[in-house]
């Protein structure tokens, strides 16, 4: 019986994860707006699963987004957020003010990075998770 109902398992995917962040929504806590429009001087939301940053390598940056929509390969042009700044680190959300100087009109992703596992230790080497919706400076 056993058998019968394990040859009847049927796999539709198979899901590889290494851990990365993983960025579900950015939210406008000014407007409640998760478009991908934000509001400078007002705080931001980042939802999703293992965001929490900690470790020897680890932040939240604006990365420019290439006309083709890929985002910038050259890190020394990502804009830092200021860590000292991030009102809540959890491991599913991630909040802090948009004091980052990035440009009204350009279009850029959030990439997290963190060094900190789903279990709490710090990983070997960091990874990182880019937002899908292009951000832009209302």
């Amino acid at each position: 019986e056993a058998q019968e109902a394990i040859s009847r398992i049927v796999v539709d995917a198979v899901t590889f994860t290494d851990g990365s962040p993983v960025i579900s929504s950015v939210t406008d806590l000014k407007t409640k707006k998760t478009d991908g429009t934000l509001s400078a001087g007002y705080s931001v939301r980042i939802g999703g699963h293992a965001l929490k940053l900690g470790g020897s390598d680890n932040g939240i940056w604006f990365v420019p987004l290439n006309d083709d929509g890929t985002v910038e390969k050259d890190e020394s042009k990502w804009i830092a957020v200021d860590t000292s700044l991030v009102s809540r680190n959890d491991p599913s959300t991630l909040e802090f003010p948009l004091y980052a100087p990035i440009v009204p009109g350009m279009k850029y992703a959030i990439a997290v990075r963190t060094s900190i596992s789903k279990s709490g230790t710090e990983r070997k080497t960091s990874v990182t998770g880019f937002s899908a919706v292009p951000l832009t400076l209302a």
